[in-house]
């Protein structure tokens, strides 16, 4: 049986009204009359030649029918909703938020291949140092968040990318002239203000010094960077020793701008991580797919 026009406004005030179990916030939400719904409701009952619902004097009760089709209509918005969010995503943009030393030093070199790949997609990256925030926690904002901490989030999809190894890093010239720089006072030490949100002073200092067995950072030379990637610069033109992400790393050692300052390379507590509310949205679900693939690539 087709459905007319006429089915489906009354579906829509039923479903809405045995959802929010009112005429009265029914009528609000649809921005109409509570007696044009009422008016709704009744014309679908005389259409299925039953009653949906119980009016009582504290409201209303669905009728066994009405909680049926209740159930079942509920399914169907779900799967039109998310047939309309595809339908509208046939531009495909990807909105992706992302740790900015990771956003520089790991995915731009490599999101070329993702949009070569897929040149389809408007890729929009927005780098910020913030920790996961409620807006996006809770109000749903953005394709894509890639973080960088030890936490877990209830309630949102996520996908571990790969975990990170650390190790003191500094330039050629300047370990020459500090040999023994765990030791000697004249170095400084170039920290990252915030490894991650909440994260403790030096913590990735002091995560690979507890690693290779030695005590806690005492009082030092230092310089403070608000970005990992600018304590990692400042290291590479002799600043100092700062503590370098293996994984962000790789171009510069390679290119001998830096070099390994220990050869103890200690695990830290925090991972790389995809948050996403919608990991079944087209673009999203491409992005997920090419970032694990490229991760697993190199052995994270």
């Amino acid at each position: 049986m087709a459905l007319t026009p006429s089915d489906l406004a009354w579906l829509r005030c039923f479903e809405c009204a045995a959802r929010t179990g009112s005429f009265t916030e029914a009528a609000r939400e649809l921005n109409l009359s509570q007696s044009a719904i009422s008016q709704q409701i009744r014309s679908l009952e005389q259409r299925l030649d039953r009653a949906l619902f119980v009016r009582k004097a504290r409201g209303l009760e669905l009728t066994a029918l009405g909680v049926q089709l209740k159930d079942e209509l509920g399914q169907s918005m779900r799967q039109i909703e998310s047939a309309l969010a595809n339908a509208l995503d046939q531009k495909h943009t990807l909105n992706v938020g992302c740790v900015p030393t990771f956003a520089l030093r790991w995915l731009m070199p490599r999101i070329g291949r993702f949009l070569q790949r897929h040149p389809e997609i408007e890729f929009r990256l927005n780098a910020d140092n913030a920790a996961v925030d409620e807006p996006f926690l809770n109000a749903q904002q953005g394709d894509v968040l890639i973080t960088y901490d030890p936490s877990d989030y209830p309630g949102v999809h996520q996908v571990r990318l790969m975990g990170s190894h650390i190790v003191p890093v500094c330039a050629p010239g300047y370990l020459a002239e500090h040999p023994d720089w765990a030791s000697d006072p004249e170095v400084t030490l170039l920290h990252d203000e915030n490894a991650w949100g909440g994260a403790a002073r030096h913590v990735e200092w002091n995560i690979w010094r507890e690693g290779v067995g030695l005590a806690p950072l005492g009082a030092h030379r230092s310089q403070v960077f608000n970005l990992s990637d600018m304590a990692i610069a400042a290291a590479a033109r002799g600043a100092g020793v700062a503590m370098g992400r293996v994984e962000l790393i790789g171009e510069d050692l390679a290119k001998g701008t830096l070099v390994e300052a220990a050869p103890q390379r200690v695990r830290s507590l925090s991972r790389y991580a995809l948050l996403a509310h919608q990991p079944r949205k087209h673009s999203v679900a491409l992005f997920t797919s090419w970032i694990v693939e490229e991760c697993r690539a190199l052995g994270g």
